[in-house]
């Protein structure tokens, strides 16, 4: 589980770089149709976005706490925090 939980990890970093965050086909690359992201106020962000314009805004943000919990059928939920 640990080689998951390491690519895992990196996907979920790749994600806070302004590279990745302002590359609509990398974006749509690593996120689901059904993206949201629920900000740090508790306020669903992204919700309805175009696959063929979303650019995320640019953020500085460092990972810590990767824990990765397996659930049923394959499927797997990752859970940390970001600072």
């Amino acid at each position: 589980m640990n080689e998951w939980a390491d690519h895992l990890q990196t996907l979920e970093e790749a994600l806070l770089t302004t590279e990745v965050r302002q590359s609509t086909e990398r974006l749509r690359e690593l996120l689901t149709d059904d993206f949201f992201e629920i900000g740090s106020s508790g306020r669903l962000l992204y919700q309805d976005w175009n696959q063929t314009t979303l650019q995320l805004d640019p953020i500085e943000a460092v990972l810590s706490e990767f824990t990765l919990h397996p659930l049923t059928g394959g499927h797997v939920l990752v859970t940390y925090h970001l600072v």
